[in-house]
């Protein structure tokens, strides 16, 4: 079975900004997988992006079912001893708090379940991960 992590800022991409190619990609896995901390977050950047206007009261409602129909569906990675143990250590790359959370729940994902799949697209994460031997999406040409 083919699985992804789905990071917060690449769930964002999608159901925020409507980025529909990302969207595409992730629905190519036949299981997403997160973290406890991924709806958590997401939903309150949600909240922020209603009270500074930049989502309609509309959309606010649509982005909100959709964010809750991601977690219903992604098996959710507990925020157990084990993930902030491995969170408290270092990365190959320097991250934030909610950013070595995520990490973490991506090695100790990877490492039970053998996948190394990561959808994100905040560029400390895609470097932690990538350092972890993960394939990233969205893909990103950088070169020429």
């Amino acid at each position: 079975m083919t699985s992804i992590y789905v990071e917060s800022s690449a769930l964002l991409r999608v159901v925020l900004e409507g980025d529909v190619r990302l969207g595409r990609e992730i629905e190519t896995f036949e299981r997403l997988v997160t973290c406890a901390l991924t709806p958590v977050e997401a939903l309150r950047a949600l909240a922020r992006a209603a009270r500074g206007r930049r989502v309609a009261p509309k959309a606010f409602r649509l982005c909100e079912e959709r964010l809750r129909q991601f977690e219903a569906s992604a098996a959710s990675m507990v925020l157990d001893g084990a993930v902030l143990d491995r969170a408290r250590r270092p990365f190959a790359a320097p991250v934030r708090t909610l950013d070595a959370i995520h990490l973490a729940s991506i090695e100790i994902w990877r490492t039970e379940i053998g996948c190394a799949d990561v959808a994100s697209t905040d560029d400390r994460v895609r470097e932690g991960a990538a350092a972890l031997g993960c394939r990233l999406w969205p893909r990103i040409n950088r070169g020429l």
